[in-house]
């Protein structure tokens, strides 16, 4: 079973929950965000690790055993839990987090104007063409974004790298997404009603909707 979360991280801009939230990060995750310049880059840092730790307590995991070992593209993974996967992403003022009995890996993009010269830059020549059949640039836009947290989700849960976005095709269709080449993993994208893409990859086909969590409410055990 996959299990997905999400979370908005403006109440982390209130410096008293702020203050509170980071004294409650382990070392290592205070030395993460301290690593960074703005205060935004600061939330979302701190929001992801917040998200990650509230998904493994539910998997009985308390934030003291939680160590990451990491693979050699950087992918980490539970020291001390080898059967539990993760996987953490965020962007704009939105983090997302799944947690699986198997390979995992999720996206979340937030919609926004690009210069669609760079496709060639990451898309095969079929995924090329699904953004360009769109009518219009807004749709083009969202189109690119579907296809980007698809594609990253795989290069996620795999532990490959962006430079491999290119070895192989997302194909959205009515009856499903889909990998070209085939491969026996499960691809599964959400819609919540607000400007972002999310989208989840894994080894398991029970992909839960995501679960939205107030990080106000997450709490030293």
């Amino acid at each position: 079973m996959t299990e997905l979360y999400v979370a908005n991280t403006d109440c982390l801009k209130n410096k008293e929950l702020f203050d509170a939230c980071y004294a409650m990060l382990p070392s290592f995750r205070k030395e993460k965000v301290d690593r960074l310049q703005s205060i935004e880059k600061k939330v979302l840092s701190m929001g992801a690790f917040l998200l990650l730790v509230d998904a493994l307590r539910k998997r009985g995991i308390s934030p003291e055993e939680i160590e990451f070992s990491y693979n050699a593209n950087g992918k980490p993974t539970l020291t001390h839990f080898p059967n539990v996967h993760f996987s953490v992403s965020h962007s704009g003022n939105t983090v997302f987090c799944a947690v699986s009995d198997a390979a995992v890996g999720c996206d979340v993009e937030r919609i926004r104007r690009i210069d669609l010269n760079i496709i060639s830059r990451f898309f095969s020549p079929r995924e090329q063409a699904q953004i360009e059949a769109q009518p219009t640039q807004a749709d083009k836009e969202k189109m690119f974004f579907r296809l980007w947290t698809l594609k990253e989700s795989f290069i996620k849960m795999t532990g490959q790298t962006l430079s491999q976005l290119k070895d192989f095709s997302v194909i959205i269709q009515e009856d499903g997404t889909r990998l070209d080449p085939n491969k026996n993993f499960y691809l599964q994208e959400f819609s919540l009603g607000d400007n972002y893409c999310y989208a989840c990859c894994s080894e398991v086909p029970d992909i839960s909707p995501p679960v939205t969590i107030n990080l106000e409410d997450i709490k030293r055990p």
